[in-house]
């Protein structure tokens, strides 16, 4: 006579299996190379764990109608371009690398390139920036389109060509955005952002007689962009056996 007990209940999940089909419910119990799993449906079959491709459970993931899903805790790995559309326009590529400190909150630090140009009335300058940043994201909710803020600051240093001169400053980018819950590790994140960057710097002006006139300016870029991108998102134990390939 044997006796057994649970300490915790089953634990859903998602099993996708070697030919591509997908179970969704509850592990009742790991028995070595043999799962007990209890469908949706309220069946029970046993999966044999050689034939599993991947499973997600929900102490990792919050699930979501056809097979998408939010990590809840992640190392992360992003990619996004934003613009300012307008008389003067901005431009701005970055990526970014980072870590899930609790569900809602990441942090991470990243490197991008930007440039903006202004409009001085006689003259047009163009500022090109190296961007190195912290970062740091908030999520507002749990949803598969899941709202959040985020902040990053740090300094932009100066990329000078032509024969333009231009220093480099204090750089912060407020922003919030929804990023979108999928099948895979690979998520899409829209949203707005404040570019707020102070620079000086000196260009040469023409005279209505061809003479050259140096021009000193001193501003503060002050842009809302738009920026999309996409996220790769791994949890601790897809990160130690990930590839690309």
């Amino acid at each position: 006579m044997g006796l057994s007990a649970q300490a915790s209940p089953p634990e859903k999940a998602l099993v996708t299996y070697h030919d591509g089909s997908y179970f969704v419910g509850h592990i009742l119990q790991r028995n070595g190379p043999i799962w007990d799993f209890k469908l949706s449906t309220e069946d029970t079959i046993h999966i044999e764990v050689k034939k599993i491709v991947d499973y997600l459970s929900a102490s990792e993931v919050f699930f979501y109608k056809h097979r998408r899903y939010h990590t809840k805790k992640s190392f992360f790995a992003g990619t996004s371009l934003a613009f300012h559309a307008g008389w003067e326009s901005s431009i701005q590529w970055d990526g970014t690398l980072g870590m899930s400190l609790s569900e809602k909150f990441d942090i991470g630090a990243g490197i991008g390139i930007s440039g903006h140009d202004l409009d001085m009335g006689d003259d047009w300058v163009y500022n090109d920036f190296v961007n190195f940043f912290g970062y740091g994201r908030y999520y507002l909710n749990e949803r598969a389109m899941r709202i959040y803020v985020d902040a990053k600051a740090g300094y932009a240093a100066p990329i000078n060509v032509w024969d333009e001169s231009h220093t480099g400053g204090v750089y912060i980018q407020p922003g919030a955005g929804v990023i979108i819950a999928s099948k895979n590790y690979f998520k899409w994140h829209f949203g707005l952002s404040q570019y707020i960057l102070h620079t000086k710097g000196e260009t040469t002006s023409w005279g209505f007689q061809g003479n050259a006139i140096e021009v000193d300016y001193d501003i503060w870029y002050n842009r809302t962009v738009f920026q999309f991108g996409v996220t790769m998102m791994l949890l601790p134990r897809e990160l130690l056996g990930f590839s690309l390939f």
